[in-house]
């Protein structure tokens, strides 16, 4: 039960990195209009 609660918090964390990451990078480049496609297109 404790290994998946910390399993499931590692998760959470990773993923609010993640966006977290990517948002930043966002905000930073917004007067790149082809930056933000980069994200959605593979």
């Amino acid at each position: 039960m404790y290994l998946c609660v910390c399993i499931y918090v590692c998760i959470c964390v990773y993923i609010y990195i993640y966006i977290l990451y990517i948002l930043l990078d966002i905000v930073y480049t917004e007067t790149e209009a082809t930056s933000l496609f980069m994200y959605f297109v593979p």
